[in-house]
């Protein structure tokens, strides 16, 4: 039958099957070490222990969200980026809607300048007849 692993009662450290001391705390884990300790180490030593056991904690607490700022960083920065290639796409399509129709209108003003010259072509020079004033 396989030992089972055992489980620190102060820090929740999974320590290997066999193990007399906790990986993560130090601690004895059989309750004739524990019920020694207890006795041998002053109460200064074991606030000292969980003191240091809190900035561990709180050190790893603080990785963490730094390691998830980052990654919110990281995926804020390529939104941004996205973004910034789509305004581009729109404004470039927005600018060859507008050059062609201009150009479009440039055409069909051409075109309608030539129909008129084609259907009423010009008939000589233009006498300017005086207005008689009354």
């Amino acid at each position: 039958m396989e030992e089972e692993t055992h489980i620190c009662p102060d820090c929740n450290t999974e320590n290997p099957p066999g193990a007399r001391f906790c990986n993560g705390c130090g601690r004895p884990l059989d309750l004739v070490g524990h019920m020694v300790e207890s006795h041998l180490t002053d109460r200064r030593e074991r606030i000292a222990r969980q003191r240091e056991g809190v900035s561990l904690l709180k050190e790893q607490v603080e990785q963490a969200s730094q390691q998830r700022m980052e990654q919110w960083w990281q995926e804020e920065n390529e939104r941004r980026r996205r973004v910034a290639e789509a305004q581009a796409r729109k404004r470039r399509q927005e600018r060859l809607i507008v050059t062609a129709a201009i150009v479009g209108a440039a055409v069909l003003l051409g075109l309608i300048l030539l129909i008129t010259l084609l259907v009423n072509p010009p008939s000589g020079p233009v006498e300017a007849t005086p207005v008689p004033i009354l």
